[in-house]
């Protein structure tokens, strides 16, 4: 917890002079915009985070009984609704925004039961059958709603769709065809959290820099542009992160 506080504290601190543009000179304003949730992508992440992390043992005390499990989950799925549906109610909580703790307590349910789960009985072709068909439950819902949703994320298509990932996933055993790509795969997955954290900035700095000299005019460079630009923001981030290794702000801020 204190880790994760250090780093959602210097980043939003970096990030608020980065994009701060004098405009907002009230301390209340300052705190709502750069501070909780709205400074930089992926800063939402955090709030949520600490709120699990406080309410964790209630969160699993719900779980352990049948009835409160269910119960959670059904007032849970109906904040999803009126969230999404019909915000005529629970004004406070549309208010919060997606930044609420409660709209992801049933992804902490399902790491629950996967984590407890012995024995998982669902042939691998049934499972890698829905994995493949999942994703559609998104545009669908979109495509119900006229894509007028408050919250991407908060929708009952992701919500499926990511769980159905999950469970895929985890019956899923990944063979490595390749010691060298595993040791690729083991060096990013480690420092994930520079990645998540620094990105945003390396988005800002080639937005910049190659704005005006990059036009998207065919269909293929407007394909292959997001997943080269990915792979260029992700070495990036590494790049930084061995900078840091070597400095005194080792193990704070990344």
């Amino acid at each position: 917890m204190k880790y994760l506080f250090i780093i959602y504290i210097s980043w939003s601190v970096f990030y608020f002079f980065i994009i701060f543009d004098g405009s907002d000179i009230s301390i209340i304003k300052i705190l709502t915009k750069y501070f909780l949730g709205f400074g930089w992508s992926g800063q939402y992440y955090f709030l949520i985070l600490f709120q699990l992390i406080i309410f964790s043992g209630l969160i699993y005390r719900l779980y352990d009984f049948f009835f409160l499990r269910i119960l959670t989950l059904f007032f849970v799925f109906l904040f999803y609704f009126m969230y999404n549906y019909d915000n005529s109610l629970f004004s406070i909580f549309y208010k919060i925004g997606d930044k609420f703790f409660v709209y992801w307590i049933p992804y902490i349910f399902l790491g629950i039961w996967l984590s407890r789960l012995k024995q998982f009985n669902i042939r691998y072709k049934f499972l890698l059958l829905i994995f493949l068909l999942s994703p559609i439950f998104i545009p669908l819902e979109a495509y119900f709603k006229n894509y007028n949703f408050n919250s991407s994320y908060l929708t009952f298509s992701v919500l499926i769709s990511s769980s159905l990932f999950s469970i895929f996933f985890f019956n899923c055993n990944v063979n490595i065809f390749s010691r060298k790509f595993e040791k690729i795969i083991s060096y990013v997955g480690s420092r994930t959290m520079i990645i998540f954290v620094a990105n945003p900035i390396f988005v800002i700095f080639y937005s910049m820099l190659f704005r005006e000299h990059i036009e998207y005019e065919s269909l293929f460079f407007s394909i292959c542009a997001p997943f080269f630009s990915t792979i260029i923001v992700i070495i990036s981030c590494l790049f930084l992160n061995e900078i840091i290794s070597k400095s005194r702000l080792n193990g704070f801020i990344n």
